[in-house]
């Protein structure tokens, strides 16, 4: 969806670029763009926006990968804070976890999942179940 409001965008200000006499038309399909843009992918990760409401996802990273983590924007509302042992807090809302959930298991042992609960449960199966795979190796 968000790829279809990009492009009508980009139509829209190619067409009016071009001096098109429809400028009201392809104004107020800027406009809408812009209005998707903001309310729902500011709370995605990545591609998936499926979820009821945001969700406050608090994340702690070992000092390790603290500076590679730091240095990124992973998600257009994230905030940072270096905690005293040099560990890294993220920070961020989010509509729908699974695309966190996986970024988060890609990290493996250095990201410690605070907040929200239901995030944090999920990547403890996973993790379980991965763990159970490998041992079968």
């Amino acid at each position: 969806l968000a790829y279809l409001w990009a492009h009508m965008a980009v139509v829209a200000k190619q067409q009016l670029a071009a001096g098109s006499s429809e400028v009201d038309f392809y104004n107020a399909k800027i406009t809408t763009a812009n209005f998707y843009f903001k309310k729902i992918l500011a709370t995605t990760f990545g591609r998936s926006a499926i979820g009821s409401k945001p969700q406050k996802v608090r994340l702690i990273f070992d000092k390790s990968i603290a500076p590679w983590i730091a240095q990124r924007q992973w998600h257009p509302e994230q905030k940072f804070r270096t905690l005293q042992d040099g560990r890294v807090e993220m920070t961020f809302k989010a509509v729908g976890l699974y695309e966190v959930q996986r970024w988060v298991l890609s990290c493996g042992g250095d990201v410690e999942v605070v907040k929200p609960k239901e995030l944090r449960e999920a990547v403890a199966t996973e993790a379980k179940r991965s763990c159970k795979k490998v041992g079968k190796s």
